[in-house]
């Protein structure tokens, strides 16, 4: 037994009673006997207790005190209605459904976002398709409205390409364009070449074209640089038309 816990049951003890005889104070007994401080400590405790208790019965009491407080108590005596105190479990509890609720919202709202805004990656023949549709007429050109800045390769000299401004968007969805466009009229050594050069994120393609010009069948290729994915699909020779821009000719 510490000094602390020794303290702690001497606190029960009465001044100038036994109660150190009682035998679950025996510990206490052994320790106080062995220890200076604890046996002082002890007894300005018990001096003061003994003091207090002198102090309260020299205090006299008047005659019918007891009797005039509980008549001034009864005089101005008002009834106070307490309002019930709400049970602190029931409010946790409606906090705590709630909290639910509202956490089941949001998740069914994030669902609702990523599926809605979720679409197919699209392939380089739908995009090769596109853009003949694009140069037939078939699909009449609009400004393009997209979340991304559409740009010209900068490999060769694709600059040289005579578009026509706008450019134009492709594959519409419910966020805009999809991909961009740019119908061009070239003049080459063979004659004039036209066609439609498309550009679209290359996280929005399945499978990107890892070669510099891959075919994509027909009088197109695809091919990934930077950012992009680029297909042109031409009406005459592709390999006059990646001649005069000076790109290197297909394997």
């Amino acid at each position: 037994m510490d000094s602390r816990t020794a303290l702690e049951r001497l606190d029960a003890v009465r001044p100038g009673s036994d109660d150190l005889a009682l035998p679950e104070m025996a510990g206490v007994s052994d320790l106080l006997a062995s220890d200076v401080g604890l046996a002082a400590e002890h007894r300005r405790r018990q001096s003061w207790e003994r003091s207090v208790a002198v102090s309260m019965h020299d205090v006299p009491v008047p005659p019918g005190l007891k009797e005039r407080l509980l008549a001034k108590l009864a005089d101005s005596a008002t009834v106070v209605e307490v309002a019930p105190t709400p049970r602190r479990h029931t409010r946790r509890r409606a906090l705590g459904m709630l909290s639910g609720l509202a956490a089941s919202v949001v998740a069914a709202g994030v669902y609702w976002f990523v599926v809605s805004n979720t679409v197919d990656p699209v392939t380089v023949a739908e995009l090769k398709d596109a853009a003949a549709a694009l140069a037939s007429g078939e699909v009449q050109p609009e400004a393009f409205k997209g979340d991304f800045a559409p740009v010209l390769p900068s490999s060769g000299n694709w600059w040289r390409l005579r578009a026509r401004p706008p450019v134009v968007g492709l594959l519409p969805s419910d966020n805009g364009h999809r991909a961009a466009a740019w119908q061009f009229s070239f003049v080459g050594r063979a004659g004039r070449l036209q066609g439609v050069l498309v550009a679209i994120p290359a996280e929005s393609v399945a499978s990107p074209p890892a070669g510099k010009f891959a075919y994509a069948g027909g009088n197109a290729v695809a091919w990934t640089e930077g950012d992009f994915v680029y297909v042109c699909r031409v009406e005459g020779s592709i390999h006059e038309l990646l001649r005069q821009l000076d790109e290197a000719p297909l394997a």
